[in-house]
Parts: structure tokens; sequence; C-alpha cells
């Protein structure tokens, strides 16, 4: 694991997909493919979250938490957003947060990761969030 300047975190975790088999468009194209967590980070903008996974072709869904200061009070504060499809669906917010539990229940997860992917994890799992 290596730690940038930019305060990112470099972490690569395999994870087996357990979750549903559900089309859920550009979220995820086959449920069933190995995923793993190419990089997490925690934003200075007040503390939104950042995850990026991958698939076994090297694919990449980027997904962030929307904490910052300035979103404070306004819609957009503690949504969850794929970089590429904008606010995630209920659908595809049980099935990320299915796919990153399943990377701490495996012990997959870099003991560095551990507090951000919990707390993705925490929010995804509220249900009025």
């Amino acid at each position: 694991m290596e730690e940038r300047r930019t305060g990112k975190l470099n972490i690569q975790c395999i994870l087996p997909n357990q979750g549903t088999t559900e089309a859920l468009g550009a979220f995820m194209k086959d449920p069933d493919q190995l995923m793993k967590v190419v990089d997490c980070a925690i934003a200075t903008d007040g503390g939104s979250l950042y995850v990026c996974l991958s698939d076994e072709a090297g694919n990449q869904r980027h997904f962030t938490l929307n904490r910052s200061i300035t979103s404070r009070g306004t819609a957009s504060f503690n949504q969850v957003h794929e970089a590429s499809d904008g606010q995630l669906s209920i659908e595809q917010r049980k099935l990320l947060e299915h796919q990153l539990r399943a990377i701490l229940s495996n012990n997959v997860a870099p003991t560095k990761s551990e507090p951000l992917i919990t707390s993705f994890i925490e929010h995804l799992a509220q249900p009025s969030a």
C-alpha cells in the first residue's frame, strides 16, 4: 500500500461478488465478476469519501459520498454518486453496500482502508440517506 501526496491511499483488494444478479444498467454490467478496491480516500473538503472499484477486466467505477462543507444544507449533501452515472438508485446503493461489506467480511481490505469503507457502508445502510 502506498500513501500519495494527495492523501489518497492506493489500495488493492479482491473480493468475490455475492450480490444480486439483477441488471443494474451501467452501474455494474456483470455483478458476478470479481471486484477489487483500487483506491479510496477522504477529501479535505469537509469529509467527502471516495472509493474506486474495478472488475477483472480493469473497468473502474468511482463512487463519492458528498460531505463537503459547501454542500451542507443542499440536496446534494450526503448523496452517493457514481462518476459516470450520477446519483445512485436505491438498488445500486444496496449493491454497493453489499460489495463493500464483502470486502470487510472476506478480510481482504488493508487496515488503513477499513475506516473509510466502514463509513461508506454505514451511510449506505441508512434508510433515510
